[in-house]
């Protein structure tokens, strides 16, 4: 019975040419700056993330690929949590933090301490990604490489 009254509810709403309005929702969550500065026995990777469109960014993730040769430390600002990745090899690493849900407007900065490279490396840089669970019309300002001192 219910089957029936479905399939002619859908002949009735077809025959009679009604079209329905559809609602999307879409946020822009972007990384605004990416820095990275050494100190006498760390170095910083600071990332600042901004939501710059019409609806919340809902459980932002921020990923912090961190240069070669180096640990995470710790971490601090206003992600919920960062997650250093397992260490595989000494070529890799990064660290997963959760930013939450991002209001219209809103910005988050994190700062992800790593223990330093090798003086021959001593200028690589941390990149930066960061996505929601809102669809991000504009992806072209997800990622970002961090710059030097």
């Amino acid at each position: 019975m219910l089957h029936t009254i479905a399939i002619l509810s859908s002949v009735i709403v077809a025959a009679c040419n009604v079209s329905f309005a559809q609602e999307y929702s879409s946020a822009d969550i972007k990384i605004l700056s990416n820095t990275r500065t050494p100190d006498e026995k760390t170095q910083h990777c600071l990332v600042t993330v901004h939501n710059d469109n019409d609806d919340d960014a809902r459980d932002g993730v921020l990923v912090v690929l961190l240069p070669i040769h180096v640990t995470f430390v710790s971490s601090s600002g206003g992600a919920s949590a960062c997650i250093p990745s397992p260490q595989i090899s000494a070529w890799n690493g990064f660290v997963t933090c959760g930013l939450g849900n991002m209001a219209v407007g809103q910005e988050v900065t994190v700062d992800v301490q790593t223990s330093l490279p090798p003086p021959e490396i001593q200028n690589a840089s941390c990149g930066a990604f960061v996505y929601s669970q809102v669809p991000d019309w504009d992806r072209s300002n997800n990622y970002h490489t961090g710059a030097g001192p």
